[in-house]
């Protein structure tokens, strides 16, 4: 999943924010599947490390909390100075 915002490992370069998560219930990620392109609010547990059976990740989803459309189009919600 790719978050709002940008995170930079060096000075002055950009690159996409990603959440790398494992799930573990059928339903959870048929909802994900459904919704995907729309920004949505996740319930996870974060765990000490990897087992094969929960995943790939130390972060397992485990609830969509909420699913909503894409922000605007816009561009308002763009920040700019002023």
């Amino acid at each position: 999943m790719v978050q709002e915002g940008f995170q930079s490992p060096t000075s002055g370069a950009l690159q996409s924010n990603e959440f790398r998560f494992s799930v573990t219930d059928p339903e959870v990620a048929a909802v994900l599947e459904r919704n995907s392109g729309k920004h949505l609010e996740l319930r996870y547990q974060e765990y000490n490390g990897m087992l094969p059976w929960r995943g790939t990740s130390v972060f397992v989803v485990t609830e969509v909390i909420n699913a909503s459309e894409s922000g605007k189009t816009d561009g308002s919600a763009l920040p700019y100075d002023n």
